[in-house]
C-alpha cells in the first residue's frame, strides 16, 4: 500500500531507510559466508543499525533544533547533519544489581536460562510469568561471542561506508569510533559454556536477548 502525500520528503527518506535495511542484510549474508548464521555482527546488532541509520536520516530532515542529547544509538538533529562525539551519549557495558531479588533470579531450579521480556503478552499471564522466572536461571547482562571478531569489524566498517556514502551522511570515522565502542560493549572473542540446556527469551528487539541467543 502506498501512502498519500504531498511532501517528497517522507517517501525519499522512507525508500532511503529500506535501501539501508537492504545494504546491512547484503552484508549479513556475506559475513555467513565466513562465521555462520550464529554471531554474525550484522545480526546481534541489526536493530540496533537499523534504529541509527533511520534516526540519521528522518532526524536531519527535521528542524527540531536545540533537542536534548539522546543515548546512542538514537541521534539528535545537530548529530544527524553533523556526527560528532560531543552530540550523543554512549554508555558502557551494564553491570548487573546485587539485590537479594536479582542473585535469586539467578538461582535456577531447572536447567535453562531465562532472557528478557517472557513473551506472555502485557498484564497477562501473570503468576505464569512469574513461575517461569522463578525455575529458570536469569542471565546477567552478557557480552555476545563474535567468531573471527575483526574480521567482523572491518565487514561492519564497510558495511557503514558503503551506507553513509549512498545517502551522503557525513564525519565517516566518527560513526565508525562510535560502533566500534558499541560492539566492544557488548561483545567477545572468548567463547564460554553455559550450563543450561535452553533459553526461553522474549522479543528479539532487546539487545540482550539477542546477545544470548546467537
Amino acid at each position: 500500500m502506498t501512502a498519500r502525500t504531498n511532501d517528497v520528503r517522507v517517501v525519499n527518506t522512507n525508500d532511503a531507510v529500506l535501501s539501508v535495511i537492504e545494504t546491512i542484510n547484503s552484508y549479513e549474508k556475506e559475513i555467513k559466508n565466513n562465521v555462520g548464521t550464529n554471531g554474525n555482527i550484522c545480526g546481534v546488532f541489526f536493530h540496533d543499525l537499523v534504529i541509527y541509520f533511520s534516526c540519521v536520516l528522518i532526524q536531519r530532515e527535521t528542524e527540531n533544533f536545540g533537542a536534548l542529547v539522546p543515548d546512542f544509538p538514537y541521534v539528535s538533529p545537530e548529530f544527524a547533519r553533523s556526527p560528532s562525539l560531543d552530540l550523543i551519549r554512549q554508555s558502557g557495558p551494564r553491570d548487573l544489581e546485587t539485590s537479594l531479588r536479582i542473585r535469586i533470579r539467578q538461582t535456577a531450579f531447572l536447567p535453562f536460562a531465562v532472557g528478557n521480556a517472557i513473551p506472555f503478552g502485557y498484564n497477562q499471564a501473570y503468576w505464569q510469568s512469574k513461575f517461569v522466572n522463578l525455575l529458570g536461571e536469569y542471565q546477567k547482562p552478557t557480552k555476545v561471542y563474535l567468531e573471527n571478531l575483526e574480521l567482523q569489524f572491518d565487514a561492519l566498517s564497510e558495511c557503514i561506508k558503503t551506507i553513509s556514502q549512498s545517502h551522503n551522511i557525513e564525519n565517516l570515522d566518527v560513526m565508525r569510533e562510535l560502533w566500534l565502542k558499541h560492539v566492544s560493549n557488548h561483545s567477545t572473542d572468548t567463547l564460554t559454556k553455559t550450563k543450561c540446556n535452553f533459553l526461553v527469551v522474549g522479543n528479539r528487539q532487546d539487545l540482550q536477548n539477542r546477545k544470548l541467543v546467537a
